[in-house]
């Protein structure tokens, strides 16, 4: 997570705000579905080899998509609203995205129960998935990019 959030300013610069955290969506998906996969595994007893790669696979994935998201977060912040403002913005969105971490776990452990772990998992990796996509349909770039892919990347 550190090694992302070090790049990420430098990547939003040249490639975007919008691109990073979109990826950073669509790694919390991923990560939705590899749950759902890791619980099918686990209520069906398989590999016990393949359960351990499927648990460190959750945890970089939760690992990146948590550093991209911090700090695209408040890039976007700060590119939103009046920089005198700043401080209390970014605290009632992360009071928002406090609660709706709270309700999702709160909504899950209840679909847990009623329809088991790997359905409840691959239910909120829709509800990501879905969210990534409305994300990515209307929500415009806010910062100023410096350079395009190409030349962030150095293809020639």
């Amino acid at each position: 997570m550190s090694p992302l959030t070090c790049l990420c300013p430098q990547a939003c610069d040249y490639i975007g705000r919008k691109p990073v955290y979109l990826f950073a969506l669509s790694v919390l998906c991923f990560r939705c579905f590899v749950l759902s996969l890791l619980a099918f595994v686990i209520e069906n007893a398989h590999a016990p080899l393949f359960v351990r790669v499927l648990v460190f696979c959750m945890n970089a994935f939760d690992g990146i998509a948590v550093g991209l998201f911090n700090v695209v977060f408040i890039l976007v912040t700060q590119d939103l609203v009046n920089p005198e403002r700043l401080s209390s913005y970014i605290g009632v969105a992360q009071t928002a995205i406090t609660l709706g971490g709270t309700v999702s776990g709160f909504v899950g452990e209840v679909l847990a129960g009623q329809v088991g772990y790997s359905a409840t998992f691959a239910l909120l990796g829709c509800g990501a998935a879905a969210n990534c996509l409305f994300f990515g349909r209307d929500f415009e770039e806010s910062g100023v990019v410096k350079q395009g892919v190409k030349d962030y990347f150095n293809f020639h």
